[in-house]
């Protein structure tokens, strides 16, 4: 009778499991077996005979939407399938880029497609509110914090470690200008790694500069960390204007213009502090 209201894959399931109940039944095979196998009790039947028939309506919905039966994570048809992602735990649908399942609430692995914009929650652009960023970042370290699962053990708190870590490098390359530029340029293609700019009347300036510093006092260090500074405010508005209009070639020479003026910003902080 029960069949009538099952599938053939749940009721599969329940086939499976009748020798383990006969062998439980029966003293006989229990003998056999050398061991003491206790009947399941009924709650442990009926939890079992629910699970099946969740699972049963879950990959008839499934299949009404198009979706593969298989779906998990784990499954070998994973690329076959229509989802997007799958909870590890409980095979829910999972919202683009979350970090919990709203069905089990288990924290899911690292997702390594997203880029650093995308972990920390904020726009993809150069000029980035970087209170926001701070704030994100806050929030996200609470959730993740590999103490909050270090009694859960197992995956989650493997997935918590990685996670953090992933944040906190993230958050290291978005906060400092030079560092932001450099990483969207990468998201474009481009490596500004090992490059100089080709500009003789920049370099020689950096060179007087670096110079002067060397030997220079106040109030002279203070005079040339308000031109830098100013120097650096209009390197970084040209550096917006270049990403938004997508010209990556002049993204990519405001972007080494940038290291040169961070270098001397750090050699003045190292003279006057």
């Amino acid at each position: 009778m029960l069949n009538l209201f099952l599938s053939n894959s749940t009721t599969n399931h329940l086939t499976n499991l009748q020798p383990t109940l006969l062998r439980a039944i029966d003293p006989n095979k229990a003998r056999d077996l050398k061991t003491t196998i206790q009947p399941p009790s009924s709650l442990q039947l009926n939890k079992y005979f629910m699970n099946c028939i969740k699972k049963d309506q879950r990959s008839l919905k499934n299949k009404n939407k198009g979706v593969n039966e298989a779906c998990c994570v784990h499954c070998e048809k994973k690329n076959e399938c229509k989802k997007q992602e799958c909870c590890w735990h409980c095979d829910q649908e999972l919202e683009s880029n979350c970090l919990f399942c709203s069905g089990c609430k288990k924290l899911q692995p690292p997702n390594e497609k997203s880029d650093y914009f995308e972990l920390l929650g904020v726009e993809k652009r150069f000029d980035l509110d970087i209170n926001k960023l701070n704030d994100s970042f806050k929030n996200l370290q609470k959730q993740v914090h590999p103490d909050k699962f270090h009694f859960r053990g197992g995956d989650e708190h493997k997935f918590s470690k990685k996670i953090s870590t992933n944040i906190n490098r993230a958050y290291k390359t978005l906060k400092k200008d030079n560092l932001r530029a450099k990483y969207m340029l990468e998201l474009n293609g481009v490596s500004s790694e090992g490059k100089i700019i080709h500009d003789p009347e920049l370099l020689m300036d950096a060179l007087e500069k670096r110079q002067l510093i060397e030997t220079a006092e106040n109030p002279l260090l203070e005079k040339l960390q308000t031109e830098n500074e100013k120097e650096k405010k209009e390197i970084k508005r040209k550096l917006t204007n270049a990403f938004l209009e997508k010209n990556i070639p002049e993204a990519e020479n405001y972007t080494i213009k940038l290291q040169y003026i961070v270098k001397l910003e750090e050699q003045l902080n190292d003279k006057l502090f």
